[in-house]
């Protein structure tokens, strides 16, 4: 009867359809084991049943490795794509297009790259601006593209809307990477309440990494905690615990909380 412990809930789930056990969604571990134990067919073949679990484990630990391996073959897959277009970007960077007039006005006009290729494309409404502007950041260093360039590049991956955001800006500043920096993030800022949202809810893209999700959960993470002020684990757990309490009370209950607590109003 111990072998039962060492199967999961779905493992018990399993067990218990194959032996024609009534069992529903809301059975914890403990009733599944109670009630495959209860069976007839179990006490009268413990170890035909013991066998019918290992196998079940087996079949389910088998799955996994080989959902796993789909997953590393995936992230290489786009791992690989994305280096042969960055080192694509590298060449045009490196060896630019011949262009007609003189060597002057070559050296003031920057380089066209195709950023697209390897950026994602931002929504207004649903993207953090400050994450977008790291992996841009990214690709302009690795692609060892000059300052200067920074921002032609940057309004070349933006939406149209953005873009005439930044051509508003004096010529004096209209070149300047960090003032344009600083532009976007105070226009795009994002609440508190909007990281959360994003941190929640945010799912895996078809053309980004394992490593990639990693890198934008923690950003979201991190831009929820700056924005509230947390920055002790006891104001970190008192926020967890909080998040959890707000989820089953009313709004209006909800706004009594403290600022550091999840209350942004």
């Amino acid at each position: 009867m111990a072998f039962l412990s060492k199967g999961k809930k779905i493992d018990l789930y399993n067990l218990a359809s194959e032996l024609r056990v009534s069992v529903t969604l809301e059975d914890k571990i403990i009733d599944l084991r109670e009630k495959i134990t209860s069976c007839t067919f179990f006490q009268n073949n413990e170890q035909f049943v013991k066998d019918m679990l290992d196998n079940i484990v087996d079949e389910r630990k088998s799955l996994e490795i080989e959902a796993l391996k789909k997953i590393e073959r995936e992230d290489k897959f786009l791992a690989d794509q994305r280096a042969f277009e960055l080192e694509k970007l590298k060449l045009q960077a490196q060896n630019p297009p011949a262009s007609v007039g003189n060597s002057s006005r070559m050296d003031s006009n920057p380089m066209r790259l195709d950023l697209k290729t390897v950026l994602p494309t931002f929504i207004p409404d649903k993207d953090d601006m400050s994450l977008f502007l790291t992996m841009f950041e990214r690709q302009m260093k690795l692609l060892n593209v000059p300052a200067d360039f920074g921002v032609s590049h940057l309004i070349g991956v933006l939406p149209s809307d953005i873009g005439r955001l930044i051509a508003r800006e004096p010529e004096e500043m209209f070149r300047n990477y960090a003032h344009i920096h600083n532009i976007l993030l105070q226009r795009f800022k994002l609440t508190a309440d909007r990281f959360r949202d994003l941190f929640c809810r945010h799912q895996k893209q078809d053309h980004s990494t394992g490593k990639d999700f990693f890198f934008e959960l923690r950003t979201f993470f991190e831009g929820w905690l700056k924005e509230l002020e947390i920055d002790s684990f006891e104001t970190l757990k008192d926020l967890i615990i909080a998040d959890q309490i707000k989820k089953k009370v009313s709004t209006r209950l909800q706004e009594s909380f403290p600022r550091h607590l999840g209350n942004t109003e």
